[in-house]
């Protein structure tokens, strides 16, 4: 099983709850050579996700459950249902546009993928009642990853954008934070839940004591995902 890092719950903040990565962990860097964006596929429209041992996208496996999840239709008695998947989809596509990573909403047919699973309720998915998210926390590899957004929220589709782009950072090695407002605050009392797209903190962003798969106590959000995924090409 993965190590895990939930999102803050609607009223508590809730940190590491499968164990510790080494503090000296090697960040894995990427390939500088491949130019191929990095996909993050998201299902919206209801998947069954059965649990294994390591995380598979493309075979429907999650490493972090213990047992069978289906995750039913996202927002699926939303009115203008579409319209607001698609704020969702675009909102992540804004902040994550000067990188070269590639959001989709249908599932790639070949190659590597992130998949980002939205809906349902985390107590059916084995997980604590009231988390927002849940997503394998990974130090130092970059195999591709399965994590879950629940449907906790009223329909405020900037911060499920938010959500995306955290889990993006947290299953690609960017440590967390705990800076209000910054997009890879997710876990704290400090990542306050508001419907405004998140910005990528620079030099000197407060790590959350959280992330233990490094030794640092500040980051360079920016930096940290151009050096990961390089720039948008």
């Amino acid at each position: 099983m993965y190590p895990l890092l939930m999102a803050a719950a609607m009223t508590c903040a809730c940190g590491d709850d499968g164990g510790e990565a080494g503090a000296d962990a090697a960040i894995v860097e990427p390939d500088a050579a491949v130019s191929q964006p990095h996909l993050v596929y998201l299902v919206f429209d209801g998947v069954t996700i059965t649990n294994g041992s390591a995380d598979d996208p493309a075979g429907n496996v999650s490493g972090i459950l213990a047992a069978p999840f289906t995750a039913p239709s996202f927002f699926a008695d939303e009115n203008n249902r579409d319209e607001k998947l698609a704020l969702i989809a675009d909102g992540a596509r804004t902040i994550l546009a000067p990188y070269n990573i590639e959001v989709v909403t249908t599932r790639p047919a070949s190659g590597a993928y992130d998949m980002i699973v939205f809906g349902g309720d985390p107590v059916d998915a084995g997980f604590q009642a009231g988390i927002i998210a849940y997503r394998p926390l990974q130090c130092n590899e970059n195999n591709p990853n399965v994590s879950f957004i629940f449907e906790n929220y009223e329909p405020l589709t900037k911060r499920y954008a938010n959500d995306v782009v955290t889990a993006v950072g947290q299953l690609n090695n960017i440590p967390i934070t705990n800076l209000n407002g910054d997009c890879m605050c997710g876990v704290s009392f400090d990542c306050l839940l508001n419907d405004a797209l998140c910005t990528m903190g620079g030099a000197g962003t407060p790590v959350d004591p959280v992330w233990t798969c490094e030794a640092i106590t500040e980051v360079d959000v920016q930096a940290r995902f151009l050096d990961q995924f390089g720039p948008a090409l």
